[in-house]
């Protein structure tokens, strides 16, 4: 477990800067201070490149993430001492919630990179329509 404080991105420990390939996020708020927020935290924490393991990341106003043993980033050298070779694979991956509707899509679009996808969470006795976001194509949260 780290500690996590949304209103610090900076803070977060360099040892986890680009080391994840996938970030999930709800944040607290969807005022758009706190999504730039997190949208700063993800873009300190996601890598370039996506790895045959991925490692995903939890941001809910706090940081939880757990790397499997033995995981290597694609730089990192193999149990011979031979640097691994790069494959260009598409960039870390985002899933958030937010709010519904077109202004906030964009306003998605310009933080994240993310859109909305077919699949609507349904979340009884909520004062408004929640969408999920994300930077890639899924089949499953296309329908």
């Amino acid at each position: 477990y780290i500690f996590y404080d949304y209103h610090r991105p900076q803070d977060i420990p360099k040892e986890l800067h680009h080391t994840y390939d996938y970030v999930v996020i709800d944040a607290p708020s969807v005022r758009d201070d706190v999504l730039a927020l997190y949208a700063r935290a993800a873009r300190l924490l996601l890598c370039d490149t996506q790895s045959a393991t991925p490692t995903c990341l939890n941001l809910f106003g706090w940081l939880g993430a757990c790397r499997p043993a033995g995981h290597k980033r694609n730089n990192e050298h193999n149990s011979e001492g031979a640097v691994a070779k790069k494959k260009k694979k598409k960039k870390g991956r985002i899933l958030i919630t937010s709010l519904a509707g077109k202004d906030h899509a964009k306003l998605m679009l310009n933080l994240f990179g993310v859109k909305p996808v077919t699949f609507l969470p349904t979340i009884p006795n909520l004062m408004y329509q929640y969408h999920i976001y994300v930077n890639y194509e899924s089949e499953r949260l296309s329908k």
